[in-house]
C-alpha cells in the first residue's frame, strides 16, 4: 500500500488530530500558556464582537415563564436562587484570579526558545569546563539515612607526607587517578587476609609478625622519604662540599634506592673533594667491594696517599690481599708509618703460623708500646711457656705501669695455677685462692670493683679454652655476692640460682654446679641454695644430700626427699638408716612418724605400719593425719567392715570438725552398697563441717548418680553456692546444669558466675569449652590469659584445644611446653601432658616426660581439680605415675572440664 504524501508533510498551525471526529484532544504543561487554536471550520466571522452570542445557547428571557412560570417562588426557592447565586460569584472569583496569573506569566514558548538558544551554545564547552561543573548535592533529608550508612561504611585513611612523596618519586607509575575508597576496602581485605594467616600459621610467633611489620613500616617511610632526603642532601653538598658525611650519606641514600651507579658516582666526586677522610675512601671500597676488587685495591693505594696514618685503610688494604705474603708486606708496610698502632701489631701476629715468630713480634710490640694491656698479656701468657720467670718479671714491671688492669692482674693467679699445674707447686685451691684474694685488694685499691657477672665473663672464656679450671672456681667462690651488697638473702639466693640456671644444659654447665655450690658455702642454713644445689644434677645427689644435713640435721624435709631418693634408687636398707637418722636427729616431728608408717606400708611386713600409726596416735592425739592413715591402711589390709566402721567411728568422735573422717567413711559404706547409710554419713560431716565443699559434693554425687534423685541434687549445689563463696561451686553447679538440663541453662548460670568471680581459671575454662566456634574461641583465649596472668592450667587447656579440637598437635607442643617450663604445682597440668605425648610423641620425648616427673616431688603437686579427687580416695601412697596415669584416663576427651 502506498504511504500518502501529506504523512510526511508538517500539519498546519494549530493542528490536533482526530478533533473533526468529536476528540478533544490532550493538552501538555506546555501548551497551558497559548491555549489551543480553534480550528476554522468551528470560527465564525463575528467571533471577535462581544456582543455576539449564539442562539443555540441562548437562555429563555424574562417574558418566557417556562414550565413553572406561572407558580409563584416560595422562601424555599429564594433561598436555593441564593445559594447558587452564591456559588457563581465564587466561581467567578476563582476563574478571575486565574486568569490574572496566566497573564502575567511570560508564554511557555518563549521559554522553549530561550533553553533552546543555551543549548546550542553548549557546543562551544569545553571539556575540563564540563567536568568541573559542581555536582549538585541532596540539600533535603529525603535520603539521610541511605547517606549516613553509607558513610558509615567507608573508611577515610589521613595520607602522610612520605606515601606522597613515594608516589612522586616512583617514575613507574603514572596513574591519573587513584580511588582512595577502593584503597581502603582492599587494604582491610589484605589486613584480614594476614591476621587470618597468621592466626591458622601452626608455630606462630608473635614477636616475628611485629617485627615483620615494623620492616614494612620502615621500608615504606624510608622509600616516602627519599626523595626529600635527596634534595637536603644535595644542599649540604652545595654549601659543605668537603665534609665527608654528606657524601657518604648522599651514596647510602642512593645504595638504598637500589641505584648503584649514581652511589658510586657520588662517593667518587666525594673522594675528590674529601682526599683526607678516610670514612670516604672506605665507603667507596665498600661499594665496590663485591664487584671489583682490583678496582678496590687501585682506591685503597690512591687513599693511602692522602691518608697514610690511617689504621682503617691498612687493614683494608690487607683485607684485600689473598696470600699470606703480600698481607705480611703490606703489614710492614702499615707498620713502617705507624708503629705504635695495636691493631696492626695484633693482625701481624695473627699472620705468623710459628710461635718463636710470634713471641718475637710480640716483644718488638710491647717495646714499643708497652703501656697496651692486651699486647702485654698476650706476651705474659706465651713466654710463661718458654721462660716462667721472665714472664713474672715482666708481669710485676707492667703492673706498675697499668694497675687499673683486670687482666694483668689476673694473670699472677695463671701464673700460679701453671706452676701447678706443671708440677712446680703442689695443687691447691687454697693458695690460689690467697693469690685471688691479693688481685681484689690490689684492683680494689685502684677503686675499680667488678660484679660477679662480670667475673663471670672471665669465668665463661676459660671454660670455653678448658683451661685454669681451679681458678674458675676460686672466682666464682669469692665473688658470687659482688653486686648484690645491698640485696636481703632470699632475693639474693634466687637471683644468683636464676644466673645458675642460664649455664644448665649448655657447654657451660659446669659453671652451673660451681655457682650453686658456692651459694651453699656462702649460705650454708639458706634451704634454697641447697635445694637448687642438691636438685641440679642426678649424679652425687646422695653426697650432696649428708652435706647438707650434716650442717643442717633438723631439716625434716631435706631427711624425707634423701629417704624417696633411696627408694627410687632401689636402696632400701641406706634409706631405712636415713629415717632412723631422721629420727634420731627430730625424734617429736610427725612427718618422720608418717614416712616411716608408709616406709614399712611398702615394704614386706605391712602390719608393722598399724604398730607405728598406734604410737603416733599416742604421741600426737591431736593431728587427724594417724586416724586418715589408719582407716586407709586398715581397708588396705582388708579389715572386716564392721572394725573399719569402727576405726571410722573412733576418728570421727577424735577429730569431729575433720572433713576427711566423714568421706573415708562414706566412700567405705558406698564400697559397702548402704548409700543411705553412707548419705546419712554425709549430712552428719555437713552439719559439723559447714563450709566443707568436699561433703557437699560428695552428697550430691550421690543423689544424682547413685540415688538419681536429680532435684535433691541440685538443691544441695544450689545451698552451696548461696553458704560458700567460692567458684568452685559455680564450677560444680554449672557442670550440672550442663549434665542435667541443657548447654544453654548451663551457660546462662556461668554468666552469673564470671559476674561474682572474673577470674576464676575454672570457670573460664567452661567458658572457653563451651564455645565451638574456633574463631570465637581465639578471642577467649587472649581475654582469659591477661585475666589469669597466664595460668599455667588455662595454658594447658588451650594447648588440649588446639590439639583435638583444632587439630594442631605442633602449636599445641609449644604451648605444653610453655606450661612446664617453671616448677609445677597443679597434677591436672601432668596429666593433660600425659595425654598428648602419649598420643603425639615419640618414646624419647615420653621418657623425657617420666624423668621430669622424677624431678617434681610428691607432696609439691597440690593442685587440680581431678588430681585431688584421686588423692582423697581409699588407697594410700599411690605413686605419682600411677596418679598421673588414673587422673589422665578421667581427661581423656575432646572437652575437659565439661
Amino acid at each position: 500500500m502506498e504511504r500518502k504524501a501529506f504523512l510526511d508533510q508538517e500539519p498546519p498551525p494549530g493542528y490536533v488530530a482526530g478533533l473533526g471526529r468529536g476528540a478533544t484532544g490532550f493538552t501538555t504543561q506546555a501548551d497551558v500558556g497559548t491555549g489551543r487554536i480553534v480550528p476554522a471550520s468551528f470560527s465564525d466571522e463575528e467571533s471577535d464582537d462581544e456582543d455576539f452570542v449564539d442562539d443555540r445557547f441562548k437562555d429563555a428571557d424574562e417574558t418566557e415563564n417556562g414550565l413553572n412560570g406561572f407558580k409563584e417562588k416560595d422562601d424555599s426557592d429564594n433561598e436555593a436562587d441564593q445559594v447558587f447565586a452564591e456559588i457563581e460569584e465564587r466561581l467567578k472569583r476563582r476563574n478571575k484570579r486565574k486568569n490574572e496569573v496566566q497573564e502575567d506569566e511570560e508564554p511557555l514558548d518563549e521559554i522553549k526558545k530561550n533553553f533552546q538558544e543555551l543549548k546550542k551554545n553548549l557546543t562551544s564547552i569545553s571539556e575540563e569546563e564540563w567536568f568541573n561543573l559542581p555536582e549538585s548535592g541532596d540539600l533535603t533529608r529525603k535520603n539521610k539515612r541511605a547517606r549516613l550508612e553509607e558513610q558509615q561504611q567507608q573508611r577515610f585513611y589521613a595520607v602522610p607526607d612520605s606515601v606522597i612523596n613515594g608516589v612522586v618519586a616512583d617514575t613507574m607509575e603514572t596513574s591519573n587517578s587513584i580511588d582512595v575508597t577502593k584503597i581502603s576496602v582492599a587494604k582491610d581485605r589484605l589486613l584480614g587476609l594476614r591476621l587470618d594467616e597468621q592466626l591458622d600459621t601452626e608455630g606462630n610467633d608473635v614477636q616475628e609478625y611485629l617485627d615483620s611489620l615494623k620492616e614494612q613500616e620502615d621500608f615504606s617511610a624510608k622509600f616516602g622519604d627519599i626523595n626529600r632526603a635527596r634534595l637536603i642532601l644535595n644542599s649540604l653538598r652545595k654549601t659543605e662540599p668537603h665534609r665527608g658525611s654528606s657524601w657518604i650519606a648522599s651514596a647510602r641514600l642512593e645504595e638504598q634506592s637500589k641505584n648503584f651507579s649514581k652511589a658510586k658516582e657520588l662517593i667518587m666526586q666525594g673522594c675528590k673533594m674529601c682526599p683526607r677522610d678516610e670514612n670516604v675512601w672506605l665507603e667507596r671500597i665498600r661499594l665496590n667491594k663485591t664487584t671489583d676488587t682490583t678496582l678496590c685495591k687501585i682506591i685503597v693505594t690512591e687513599g693511602l696517599q692522602y691518608n697514610v696514618k690511617s689504621v682503617k685503610l691498612w687493614l683494608q688494604a690487607i683485607d684485600l690481599e689473598n696470600e699470606s705474603f703480600s698481607r705480611k708486606r703490606i703489614l710492614r708496610k702499615a707498620l713502617e708509618n705507624l708503629p705504635r698502632s695495636v691493631p696492626l701489631w695484633r693482625r701481624m701476629i695473627e699472620e705468623e703460623s710459628s710461635q718463636e715468630e710470634k713471641l718475637k713480634l710480640l716483644t718488638k710490640a710491647v717495646e714499643l708500646i708497652p703501656d697496651n694491656s692486651e699486647l702485654c698479656v698476650d706476651y705474659i701468657r706465651m713466654e710463661q711457656k718458654h721462660n716462667l720467670e721472665r714472664a713474672k718479671l715482666f708481669l710485676k714491671d707492667s703492673l706498675t705501669k697499668i694497675p687499673q688492669s683486670v687482666d694483668l692482674t689476673l694473670l699472677s693467679c695463671e701464673i700460679k695455677e701453671y706452676e701447678q699445674n706443671s708440677g712446680n707447686e703442689p695443687t691447691s685451691t687454697e693458695i690460689l685462692s690467697i693469690v685471688f684474694l691479693d688481685v681484689l685488694q690490689s684492683l680494689k685499691n685502684q677503686d675499680k670493683k667488678l660484679t660477679f657477672k662480670e667475673w663471670l665473663k672471665y669465668c665463661e672464656e676459660y671454660e670455653k679454652k678448658g683451661e685454669y679450671k681451679n681458678l674458675v672456681k676460686v672466682i666464682i667462690e669469692n665473688t658470687v655476692t659482688f653486686g648484690f651488697e645491698d640485696v636481703p638473702e632470699p632475693e639474693l639466693v634466687a637471683t644468683v640460682n636464676k644466673i645458675a640456671y642460664e649455664y644448665e644444659g649448655t657447654e657451660l654447665a659446669r659453671l652451673s654446679s660451681l655457682i650453686y655450690y658456692a651459694l651453699t658455702e656462702k649460705f650454708p642454713f639458706n634451704s634454697s641454695a641447697w635445694k637448687s644445689f642438691i636438685n641440679h644434677d642426678k649424679s652425687g645427689i646422695e653426697d650432696r644430700f649428708e652435706k647438707c644435713l650434716d650442717k643442717n640435721p633438723t631439716w625434716v624435709e631435706f631427711w624425707i626427699s634423701y629417704n624417696s631418693t633411696l627408694l627410687k634408687n632401689g636402696n632400701i636398707e641406706k634409706a631405712r638408716d636415713v629415717l632412723d637418722r631422721a629420727t634420731k636427729h627430730n625424734p617429736r616431728d610427725p612427718k618422720l612418724i608418717v614416712k616411716s608408717i608408709e616406709f614399712c606400708f611398702n615394704g614386706p611386713n605391712r602390719t608393722e605400719s598399724l604398730e607405728l600409726i598406734e604410737k603416733g596416735i599416742a604421741k600426737f592425739p591431736e593431728l587427724k593425719i594417724f586416724y586418715v592413715y589408719k582407716i586407709k591402711i586398715s581397708d588396705a589390709l582388708k579389715i572386716s567392715s564392721n572394725k573399719l566402721l569402727q576405726v571410722c567411728d573412733d576418728g570421727i568422735s577424735k577429730h569431729s570438725k575433720a572433713e576427711e573422717m566423714y568421706l573415708l567413711k562414706s566412700e567405705i559404706l558406698i564400697k559397702g552398697g548402704d548409700i543411705d547409710t553412707a548419705r546419712t554419713t554425709l549430712e552428719q560431716g555437713i552439719t559439723n563441717c559447714s563450709q566443707s565443699l568436699s561433703l557437699r559434693l560428695k552428697l550430691c554425687f550421690l543423689d544424682e548418680f547413685k540415688m538419681r534423685i536429680i532435684t535433691r541434687a541440685r538443691t544441695v549445689l544450689e545451698l552451696a553456692v548461696t553458704e560458700i563463696k567460692s567458684d568452685l561451686t559455680w564450677f560444680e553447679l554449672i557442670r550440672f546444669e550442663n549434665r542435667n538440663r541443657s548447654k544453654e541453662d548451663a551457660q546462662i548460670v556461668l554468666s552469673k558466675a564470671l559476674q561474682k568471680h572474673p577470674s576464676s581459671v575454672l570457670l573460664l575454662i567452661l567458658r572457653i569449652q563451651f564455645e565451638e566456634r574456633a574463631s570465637k574461641r581465639r578471642n577467649l583465649y587472649i581475654e582469659a590469659l591477661k585475666k589469669t596472668n597466664e595460668d599455667k592450667l588455662l595454658v594447658s587447656v588451650i594447648a588440649h584445644n588446639l590439639w583435638r579440637r583444632d587439630g594442631k598437635p605442633e602449636k599445641a607442643f609449644k604451648f605444653f611446653k610453655q606450661s612446664l617450663e617453671s616448677s609445677v604445682e597443679n597434677g591436672d597440668i601432668l596429666s593433660i601432658y600425659y595425654n598428648f605425648i602419649r598420643k603425639n610423641g615419640s618414646p624419647e620425648q615420653l621418657q623425657d616426660f617420666w624423668t621430669t616427673v622424677d624431678k617434681i616431688d610428691k607432696d609439691q603437686l597440690k593442685k587440680g581439680y581431678y588430681w585431688i579427687q584421686e588423692t582423697q580416695d581409699l588407697t594410700p601412697w599411690k605413686q605419682t605415675e600411677e596418679m598421673i596415669e588414673n587422673t589422665a584416663r578421667k581427661l581423656d576427651n575432646d572437652l575437659i572440664y565439661v
